[in-house]
């Protein structure tokens, strides 16, 4: 088989070198034409929101303000998964999202569920 392959590509030389040449521009025009930005946009659709109560344990946190938010903000479309983590005196909240949301909107939406949720 490989044998039969180099013997065409010797008998036809000629043929060959065009299809090369052809690629050969084609790539190069691919290259030239492709569009590139300088700095791409790379946000990644996550926003985290950190609430600090020092006079709750970790317990009290996760029952009484991680718990209500995390309810609130599991409702916002486009919402993918809602992480937290409780601590003496502070919870972090991780919101992800889908790619193709827009992120300021999205902030916009956090802001009022947490303004919702508070007493």
């Amino acid at each position: 088989m490989l044998s039969k392959t180099i013997e065409f590509s010797v008998k036809n030389r000629i043929l060959i070198f065009i299809a090369v040449a052809v690629l050969t521009l084609v790539g190069m025009s691919a290259a030239v034409n492709v569009s590139r930005d300088i700095l791409p946009d790379l946000s990644i659709p996550i926003v985290t929101v950190i609430v600090e109560n020092h006079s709750l344990g970790p317990e009290d946190i996760e029952n009484l303000v991680a718990r209500p938010l995390e309810s609130g903000l599991r409702g916002i479309p486009g919402v993918t998964r809602v992480t937290s983590i409780c601590g003496l005196g502070l919870l972090a909240i991780s919101i992800e999202f889908q790619w193709d949301q827009d992120i300021w909107r999205l902030r916009q939406a956090i802001s009022e569920k947490i303004a919702a949720a508070q007493p």
